[in-house]
């Protein structure tokens, strides 16, 4: 269990350092190219012989106990001297560690990265390498997942095909590359990005949920994070983004929803060159978002000393403007089309220079159950508002467990407290200011773990990916007010 204790022991040493799966099914989505809803997905592991299971696992656990056995000792040691030097080898040691673990700890220090709130800047900053540049495989996997995805080889299919990778993800890298005009996409389209799936990811995804899972669940007394759903929720939300079916029937979805948008646009996909470990996709211009945010530093360092007022002030508004598209595009996702995004992290999002927004990885995705949306828009507006009997009554109204075995009552006077310190008035702070969003949603979740309420998945993953999103949007703008900003489209869409 050592791999759970490296984490933890990270979480330990901030402290003292510093201060059921109903999904609405669609059939046919209606675009230029049709594509069914693919079948659930099962983890190929899944079907093995128990003793095989018991062998992956046991295996698993052994690497990853002498992986993060050196981050333990030097976590400790750091904690005890409170050594600043010592600090910065043991973050640069945590997040080398979380890249040799696999993509389940990879993701996980994503998602921590993108929460400035409840972790100190530096601890920020290391975990932000995590969001693009993962381990990448060889050029003789990623042919032979062609080859077998396929039955063809590599220069059969593409004109030129980069063998260096344009970036690598927690569970694929993506190559750029050019088809052979008999292979063209919709509208003759050759530039295309190719992502191929990781070769050990299947099995990493195992038995790795688990391990992450149980770390969360345990460690609610050191910070306000937990993952308030089952289990088996979580595996499923989590396996079944390594299915590139998946992701690409996503696509389709958001494509078709945003047909209309001229600042958000998703890649189109080969139906034809389609694998749960291959996607082909049409090339799309920009940057990452996140590559954006990096970069505005090395610009203005470069600027003289006068240009400093000028440069910083386009900077900023070019920030402020990205976290009004991004957030426009959430609250579209959420009380609109009932079809979030569940990791729109700045890695998965590219700027062109006109300013438009390409969306990609949408392996993980949420909706709310058929009808119960209402009343998920409900909690929205309630944790806008400031309204705690509505935000109360609507999550035990999702809560899976018997009433017997959550103290309602016990929920009922935290929530209160929480809504208290976060919101006096629809989207304004006790003290006048705009209301933490981030900060709020981490306590509600909290106050569901402490008193025994079990969220529906589909309700859990979405505030999660709410969170995710709200992360990003503040990294953005910091002073950018989602709350009130929100308004407006509880206005037009509810």
């Amino acid at each position: 269990m050592l791999g759970c204790v490296g984490l933890a022991s990270y979480f330990i040493y901030n402290q003292y350092y510093s201060d059921s799966k109903t999904i609405k099914k669609v059939e046919l989505i209606p675009l230029k190219f049709q594509m069914e809803e693919p079948d659930a997905f099962v983890h190929p592991y899944e079907n093995e012989p128990w003793y095989v299971q018991s062998f992956y696992r046991t295996c698993r656990m052994m690497y990853l106990s002498c992986l993060f056995l050196p981050v333990t000792l030097v976590s400790i040691v750091a904690g005890l001297t409170k050594n600043e030097t010592i600090r910065e080898y043991w973050l640069e040691l945590l997040v080398k560690t979380l890249k040799n673990a696999g993509c389940t700890f990879q993701k996980f220090g994503q998602w921590l990265s993108m929460r400035p709130d409840m972790f100190p800047p530096d601890v920020i900053e290391a975990f932000a390498e995590l969001r693009m540049d993962a381990p990448e495989h060889d050029m003789a996997h990623t042919k032979s997942e062609i080859k077998a995805s396929f039955g063809k080889e590599l220069d059969e299919l593409f004109e030129h095909f980069e063998e260096k990778p344009v970036a690598s993800g927690t569970i694929a890298q993506v190559h750029q590359a050019r088809l052979r005009k008999e292979f063209a996409l919709e509208g003759g389209k050759q530039d295309v990005a190719v992502k191929v799936r990781h070769p050990n990811v299947i099995w990493e995804t195992f038995s790795d949920l688990d391990l992450v899972f149980k770390f969360v669940e345990n460690s609610v007394s050191l910070i306000h994070m937990s993952f308030p759903f089952t289990e088996d929720d979580f595996r499923q939300c989590m396996q079944q983004q390594i299915d590139f079916n998946w992701e690409a029937y996503n696509l389709c979805k958001f494509t078709k929803y945003f047909d209309s948008d001229k600042k958000i646009q998703f890649p189109t996909i080969s139906t034809d060159f389609l694998s749960a470990s291959v996607l082909v996709e049409s090339w799309m211009p920009g940057k990452p978002v996140c590559d954006w945010l990096e970069s505005f530093g090395g610009m203005y360092k470069e600027k003289a000393e006068t240009l400093k007022k000028e440069f910083t002030s386009t900077v900023q508004e070019q920030k402020s403007n990205l976290a009004k598209i991004v957030h426009g595009m959430a609250m579209k996702m959420f009380l609109r089309d009932n079809f979030m995004h569940g990791d729109m992290h700045g890695g998965n999002i590219l700027m062109a220079e006109d300013g438009t927004l390409t969306v990609l990885d949408t392996g993980i995705c949420t909706t709310i159950f058929e009808g119960s949306a209402p009343d998920f828009n409900v909690f929205l507006k309630s944790l806008v508002c400031g309204d705690v009997t509505d935000c109360t009554d609507v999550l035990l109204k999702f809560n899976t467990l018997p009433k017997d075995e959550v103290d309602i009552e016990g929920f009922r006077g935290a929530m209160q407290k929480t809504m208290n310190k976060f919101v006096s008035s629809p989207g304004t702070a006790p003290d006048g200011g705009m209301v933490d969003l981030g900060d709020l949603i981490g306590e509600i979740l909290f106050n569901v773990q402490r008193n025994g309420v079990c969220l529906r998945s589909d309700i859990a993953s979405s505030i999660q990916s709410m969170s995710i999103c709200e992360g990003l949007i503040r990294m953005l703008d910091p002073k950018y007010d989602v709350c009130k900003n929100a308004l407006p489209y509880f206005v037009r869409y509810c």
